[in-house]
């Protein structure tokens, strides 16, 4: 957040309000903190609420209380340089040891579970308009069915539909939210996550599915938690397009499980208690069967203050796909510089190697794809070259592997006056701002990104000089 104008008091005749400057970001942070403290204790759990997780409940305000004091004990992007310093306070453990407590009290009351559904039943009633009051969710902002709500509209699977022609009672839904193309690689391929979060195909008018990973394959992918073929259609107006009435999640106790073993690991490495409150979300990442591989000694082997946060890190990237909040993780971890040079060198040298510079190793060349029909005559599809890589990936085209599609290989591309390889334009510019070809050899992890927007010049005019431009902006 910015540095903004702050007032605990009424604006009132008189007050010249206009006059006033920005209260720093800290200050407002550590007040609205003591405000939920305060009334912590008076709010009711969502189970004895009518409304359940559609109001905010006593585990909500202290699941609050612990996400706004790693806001206020992390880093932030401050005034300085030409386009700002990254800093945090000194104070930051306080607010850390205040993390831990209230984040402790959601985990020790035991109002909620990861165990009551799993990762595909929990977002499939968030489509159906179910919500459980124990399980993973803990608050989520109701909207009104066939009243407003874009999940699954403009965030979720995209679904043509022809109004002159209706193929179906769902309605257009037209995904605006899509996945860096090395996204999906990052996880284990047998985690349970992945095919709810990044699905590799879209539904045309008539319900059939076709492959759907971007133009460049740089960015695409659909995002399978809102999806409105997973709604009741008997609840569902037909040709609905927006206001799918799908509610906007803002907590869940997954994230109150991660939160607490980042702070308990910052002040006190990673204890018992912080590995079990990562094994609760990793037990619910993979079958049963993997628990000893994948919960078991994936945790356990973690040694370190150091390793155990690059295991959040992941986890939450893994956890929370699509959902809204990995720009402010990384911006309050310091990581969102390093973060973005990684990923501007990691599709580079994917292009790279696909096209045979270097080693092939783990690098998704070439997607291979079979079509098949359901029972309602509807093409799917079934994609090898995701989970499986490398030169011997199976696929025989008399068993109707006759399709393919590059992938990696778009990556880096000949250019067609010179007739040279170079990386192709949306790597070049996928992270204009701040990397690209132009300046890549010389953009470093302590550069900032400068993620915060300017002020609208029509605040600048109007508090007449009290607020000022920062961070290079004009």
């Amino acid at each position: 957040m910015l540095d903004t104008p702050y007032r605990t008091e009424s604006t009132k005749v008189g007050i010249d309000f206009y006059g006033e400057g920005v209260t720093d970001r800290n200050v407002i942070l550590s007040s609205l903190i003591d405000d939920l403290i305060g009334i912590e204790d008076l709010m009711l759990p969502a189970a004895d609420l009518t409304e359940g997780v559609e109001r905010a409940s006593r585990e909500y305000c202290q699941a609050l209380i612990g996400q706004l004091c790693l806001y206020r004990g992390g880093y932030a992007l401050r005034p300085g340089g030409s386009t700002g310093v990254m800093t945090r306070a000194d104070d930051y453990l306080e607010y850390y040891r205040t993390a831990k407590t209230y984040l402790g009290k959601v985990i020790s009351d035991n109002r909620h579970s990861l165990d009551r559904e799993s990762f595909a039943e929990m977002w499939a009633r968030e489509c159906r308009w179910q919500v459980l009051r124990d399980g993973d969710i803990i608050f989520e902002v109701p909207m009104m069915k066939d009243g407003n709500g874009a999940y699954g509209y403009n965030v979720g699977m995209t679904i043509g539909y022809n109004e002159d022609r209706p193929g179906h009672q769902f309605g257009q839904a037209t995904n605006r939210v899509n996945f860096c193309g090395l996204y999906p690689f990052t996880f284990d391929q047998r985690d349970l996550r992945l095919d709810v979060t990044c699905v590799p195909y879209k539904y045309d008018e008539d319900l059939n599915q076709e492959a759907d990973f971007g133009k460049s394959c740089v960015s695409g992918w659909n995002i399978g938690k809102w999806d409105k073929m997973k709604m009741d259609l008997d609840n569902m107006m037909s040709g609905i397009a927006g206001s799918t009435g799908i509610n906007a999640v803002r907590m869940r106790y997954a994230d109150v499980l991660l939160m607490f073993a980042e702070v308990e690991n910052e002040l006190n490495g990673p204890t018992a208690d912080a590995k079990e409150a990562l094994k609760k979300v990793r037990r619910r990442a993979f079958d049963s069967s993997l628990y000893g591989e994948m919960v078991e000694t994936y945790v356990e082997g973690l040694s370190g203050r150091d390793a155990f946060f690059k295991a959040i890190m992941d986890e939450r990237a893994w956890e929370f796909g699509g959902e809204g909040i990995r720009k402010y993780d990384l911006a309050r971890w310091n990581k969102y510089s390093e973060t973005l040079i990684y990923l501007y060198n990691k599709l580079a040298d994917w292009g790279k190697r696909a096209n045979g510079i270097g080693t092939r190793d783990d690098v998704r060349d070439v997607i291979y794809m079979r079509k098949s029909t359901d029972d309602a005559g509807r093409t799917t599809l079934e994609f090898r070259g995701f989970k499986e890589y490398g030169e011997d990936v199976d696929h025989p085209a008399s068993e109707g592997w006759r399709d393919q599609q590059d992938y990696a290989k778009n990556w880096w591309t000949r250019n067609a006056e010179t007739g040279d390889y170079e990386l192709h334009d949306d790597v070049k510019w996928s992270f204009r701002g701040y990397i690209n070809y132009t300046n890549a050899g010389s953009v470093t992890s302590d550069i900032p990104v400068r993620y915060l927007c300017p002020y609208p010049s029509r605040i600048i005019t109007t508090h007449k000089g009290s607020i000022q431009q920062q961070y290079g902006y004009r």
